[in-house]
């Protein structure tokens, strides 16, 4: 049987537009819980589209499906512990019902997609959002289950980045599947960092390697959690690798500040 980072990696490969946002997102949260299957995710995703079909009979759209996942099965923003990593779970957030904006515009996604709806999630700054074909420009707020206006989107951006930053038509552009993931990866990366938790940090730097392998950050971040570790030596290795081969000047600089302040002779960096 294959490894779930086997399996990542393998779907990886595929172009963004075929990559199976909801199987991928399963793998994720299996890979940090052992006991996570991706088939249970699934299982429990045909229950809800299933039950749908039972409340409305009639063809789905963006109002019944919304209502039906906030109102008629609950799912809402988990505000008292936000940062939870359970939060960007799937298995968990189908469990429990409580998520962040990206677990739930996954939610929105893998529901539409069954029930033959055309939708797409949104990189909004601060908040991933759900666009559907059939609501013309406004979008859904995946965390509250509000329908958003263009004037809601600019409330929401100004909140997010400040007074000065005007909406444009790139803050709505639909997300890649991949750029979904790598959110999702991030938010709980971003969780075990702040908790210090290196061998979760490490797990997840190493998802997105996968979804990404010739991202180049990945190895600054990982060279970071090295020396973090005290792994001085790896942390070392990874930096000079960096400087040698990344023809990114900002990580290369930000790769040679650290071997300098590890206190690298500078006659050694190139």
């Amino acid at each position: 049987m294959a490894s779930i980072i086997d399996e990542l990696s393998e779907l990886a490969r595929l172009p963004d537009a075929d990559l199976p946002l909801e199987r991928m997102a399963a793998l994720i949260s299996a890979d940090h819980q052992a006991k996570t299957t991706a088939d249970d995710v699934s299982q429990a995703f045909n229950l809800l589209a299933a039950s749908f079909e039972v409340h409305f009979s009639v063809r789905a759209d963006p109002f019944r499906l919304t209502r039906f996942i906030h109102e008629l099965e609950g799912f809402k923003g988990n505000a008292e512990n936000y940062y939870a990593p359970e939060n960007s779970y799937i298995d968990r957030v189908l469990a429990t019902r409580r998520g962040i904006p990206i677990s739930l515009a996954l939610v929105h996604l893998c529901l539409a997609e069954r029930l033959g709806l055309k939708a797409w999630g949104i990189n909004f700054p601060g908040h991933v959002l759900v666009g559907y074909e059939a609501l013309d420009a406004a979008v859904i707020d995946p965390f509250s289950g509000r329908q958003l206006s263009h004037a809601d989107c600019q409330t929401l951006l100004k909140q997010n980045l400040g007074p000065r930053h005007p909406l444009t038509d790139q803050h709505l552009e639909a997300a890649s599947p991949r750029a979904l993931l790598l959110r999702l990866i991030e938010n709980l990366k971003q969780h075990f960092w702040r908790k210090r938790d290196w061998n979760a940090v490490e797990r997840s730097l190493r998802l997105q390697r996968t979804l990404t392998p010739s991202a180049p950050q990945w190895s600054l971040q990982t060279a970071s959690v090295k020396e973090m570790r005290g792994d001085l030596e790896a942390a070392q290795q990874i930096y000079r690798s960096i400087i040698e081969t990344t023809s990114d000047q900002e990580l290369k600089a930000a790769a040679m500040k650290r071997l300098t302040a590890m206190g690298a002779s500078k006659s050694t960096l190139h």
